[in-house]
């Protein structure tokens, strides 16, 4: 529907997913696995960017977690940074991992990576998954619909985005009969 929702049905229940909300969810699950696998992808061409004096020392600080996390960066100058190799579950061209990084310096910046890493941790995978997700308004070829309603099927328990918004509603057909 509107190229944003997705309207199915189940033996006895109506369901409508919300397309982005949905594929948002899925990788970051996927992207949770992923970082116990630190796969990599290296990049063809680096991603230069440039950060302030203070930024840098906070990367530098923060190394371990986006190699960790798959990202792969190596200092150019005092402030230029080069980005080399990224997640290798990620695969779109969208994702600005420039902005990723830079988004992640500010958060806590009065706090050190040792008193914030799950926090960052957990705030980077949400950052990555939205921005790899299909977006309203992305057209999807049906079987490209009928996969990412298998695969957000096995979420167990799991109905809502990373943000906590709804991806799947439901309502049985008996209580539309009503």
């Amino acid at each position: 529907i509107s190229n944003s929702y997705i309207l199915a049905v189940d033996q006895e229940t109506l369901l409508l997913f919300d397309q982005h909300a949905a594929h948002e969810r899925l990788l970051y699950e996927q992207f949770k696995q992923a970082r116990l696998t630190h796969a990599t992808q290296p990049l063809l061409v680096s991603i230069n960017f440039t950060v302030s004096a203070d930024q840098s020392v906070s990367i530098s600080e923060r190394l371990a977690l986006y190699q960790e996390l798959g990202i792969m960066l190596e200092q150019v100058s005092p402030t230029t940074w080069a980005i080399t190799a990224v997640p290798a579950i990620v695969h779109s061209e969208k994702m600005d991992w420039a902005e990723i990084v830079q988004n992640s310096l500010n958060e806590n910046p009065d706090q050190t990576i040792k008193q914030d890493i799950a926090h960052l941790e957990d705030d980077m995978l949400h950052t990555m998954a939205c921005k790899a997700a299909v977006k309203f308004n992305d057209s999807l070829t049906m079987s490209e619909l009928q996969r990412l309603i298998d695969d957000v099927a096995y979420l167990p328990g799991i109905y809502t985005c990373p943000h906590g918004r709804p991806f799947r509603l439901s309502m049985k057909f008996t209580e539309i009969n009503h």
